[in-house]
C-alpha cells in the first residue's frame, strides 16, 4: 500500500510569521514554487498558496505575515489545509487534496512535521492507473473564459472565484487567443501593489516589459488588458481533445500546472483539471 511517508519529500520553501509579504514573495520566486510552508518559530502554522497574493491588498515590505492570520478565519484562509499522517493513505490523499485548494499537504508524525507531498507527486504515482482511458470521460465541458477586452482586474476575480490556475482568453470568433495565468500576474506586478500604481500607455503592448510605475498615466494595472498580459497561442499549455487521461497527467507534471485546456480545432472544448483526476482516483478507479 502507498503511504505519504512513501511519496513526500523534505525540501520545500519556509516562511516565519515574522517575515513579510516580499519576503514570502521572493523565496517562491527564487525557487520557482507555489505555495510556502509557515511556522512561528519551530512551530507548524500552516501553507500559503501563491494565489493568495493574487488578493492581497497590504504593503507587501511592511506587512508581515503574522498580522495576516490575526484576522483570518479556518473557513476564509489558505493557512488551514488538511494534514496526513505519514501512514495515510493513497487514496485518502487524494480525497484530502480534492477537497482542498491547494498543491500541497504537510505530512506529520507524532505531531512533528517530517514533510510534504505534493499533488505533482501524487500526479506521478496514478498515472498509469488512467494509461488508455479518454480525456473526455473526465474532462468538464463547461470552460470559465476570459475574453480579449476583459482587464486583469476581471482576470484576478475569475482566478479566485474558480479552482483553476489558468484561464483561456477567446477571440470574437471563441477561438483561443491566449492564456492568461496567476504566475504571469503576479510575474509583472510583483514589484508593486496591485492597486494605485500607473503606467505609461505608451507600454500598454509591450507584453513582456515591466511596469515602469509612473504616476501620470490615467490607466492603472488593474485596467490593464488582458490581452497585454496573457501568452498568446500557440506559445499555451493545451491539450488535444482526442488525449487519452495520462497523456493530460503528463502535460500537468511537466508545466506543474492544475489545468489543463483541451482545443480541438482551435475552439476550447473543455478543461482538465488535478482536482478532477485525485477526486476520481479517490472515489475507486
Amino acid at each position: 500500500m502507498v503511504a505519504a511517508k512513501d511519496i513526500m519529500k523534505n525540501d520545500f520553501v519556509q516562511v516565519d510569521m515574522s517575515d513579510s509579504v516580499s519576503d514570502l514573495q521572493g523565496k517562491l520566486r527564487l525557487k520557482k514554487q507555489t505555495f510556502a510552508v509557515v511556522f512561528d518559530g519551530k512551530n507548524y502554522r500552516g501553507l500559503i498558496d501563491r494565489k493568495w497574493l493574487l488578493t492581497s491588498r497590504v504593503d507587501t515590505s511592511k506587512t508581515r505575515i503574522r498580522n495576516i492570520t490575526k484576522k483570518a478565519s479556518k473557513r476564509g484562509t489558505p493557512f488551514f489545509v488538511p494534514e496526513l499522517d505519514v501512514n495515510t493513505d493513497l487514496a485518502e490523499v487524494c480525497r484530502l487534496f480534492a477537497g482542498a485548494d491547494t498543491r500541497a499537504l504537510p505530512v506529520f508524525e507524532k505531531k512533528k512535521l517530517v514533510g510534504i507531498v505534493t499533488a505533482r507527486n501524487v500526479m506521478r504515482k496514478i498515472k498509469s492507473e488512467y494509461s488508455g482511458i479518454p480525456v473526455k470521460e473526465l474532462a468538464k465541458k463547461k470552460l470559465v473564459s476570459l475574453s480579449l477586452g476583459d482587464t486583469t482586474a476581471d482576470a484576478i476575480k475569475t482566478l479566485n472565484k474558480s479552482n483553476v490556475d489558468r484561464l483561456p482568453v477567446l477571440d470574437k470568433f471563441g477561438r483561443i487567443a491566449g492564456i492568461v495565468t496567476d504566475f504571469d500576474i503576479l510575474n509583472r506586478f510583483h514589484r508593486f501593489p496591485l492597486s494605485g500604481r500607473r503606467f505609461p500607455s505608451s507600454r500598454s503592448h509591450g507584453k513582456w516589459a515591466a511596469p515602469s510605475g509612473s504616476a501620470d498615466e490615467k490607466q492603472s494595472m488593474l485596467g490593464l488588458p488582458v490581452e497585454n498580459i496573457m501568452t498568446p497561442y500557440p506559445m499555451v499549455v493545451t491539450a488535444d481533445a482526442g488525449s487519452t487521461i495520462a497523456a493530460v497527467i503528463d502535460i500537468m507534471i511537466k508545466d506543474d500546472v492544475n489545468s489543463v485546456i483541451l482545443v480541438e480545432n482551435n475552439l476550447p472544448v473543455g478543461i482538465l483539471t488535478v482536482k478532477d483526476v485525485l477526486d476520481d482516483y479517490s472515489r475507486g478507479r
